[in-house]
């Protein structure tokens, strides 16, 4: 059937020694026995999103946003491997697919805010530990959540959280530049005996 699907590689698959071997585990002893060597044969084909150093390992229960991250940065892999960046068994190519992952993880997942991939899988994180935790945790991560914003407003811009599906997915920083030509309009409003104010909707360090 995967032959007349063009699918070449998963008909290889199904009649492969390495998947040979898994069942006749799983047979011989017992299904937690045959995953485990699933797991085995499945990181040996560099299929397997790796846990990277430095990064928190992935979820043997994940929720939606961790688990498309996972997939996805799968799926960089299998194109890797199809166009030859990436040789399985090769020296060195545990390392490769570490650089591949840990690249993928850290592109933009929307344009929307330029938030990462891995961004969103840590806000997840983060609101699930502090929503199964009481109000105490959930201060400290809407705490944790806002430093972006008061960071943002430190340097005299105006931050936006934006959000759906109830979770902030990145924040957007606006701010007006100064044009060179201010300071001789502000002189010559003063001339004409005008007192030029400022005026803002935003917060006081906008008008610093």
């Amino acid at each position: 059937m995967f032959h007349r699907l063009g699918r070449t590689r998963y008909a290889d698959m199904c009649g492969s020694a390495a998947t040979a071997d898994i069942l006749a585990v799983c047979e011989h002893d017992g299904g937690t026995a045959g995953f485990k060597a699933y797991r085995s044969a499945l990181a040996a084909t560099g299929l397997q999103t790796p846990d990277l150093r430095g990064v928190p390992e992935w979820g043997s229960v994940m929720g939606s946003d961790e688990a498309s991250a996972y997939a996805s940065a799968s799926l960089a892999l299998k194109h890797a491997i199809d166009n030859g960046e990436l040789r399985p068994g090769q020296p060195g190519w545990r390392k490769a697919a570490d650089q591949i992952t840990r690249a993928f993880l850290n592109s933009s997942r929307d344009d929307l805010t330029g938030s990462t991939w891995l961004q969103w899988v840590y806000t997840e994180r983060l609101q699930n530990w502090a929503e199964g935790r009481g109000a105490e945790h959930r201060s400290l991560a809407t705490a944790i959540t806002n430093q972006p914003v008061a960071t943002a407003q430190k340097a005299g811009c105006t931050a936006v959280v934006a959000g759906w599906d109830g979770h902030a997915r990145g924040v957007l920083t606006v701010a007006d530049a100064v044009k060179p030509t201010s300071r001789a309009a502000i002189t010559a409003l003063r001339e004409l005996g005008l007192t030029p104010v400022l005026l803002t909707g935003d917060h006081d360090n906008c008008t610093g």
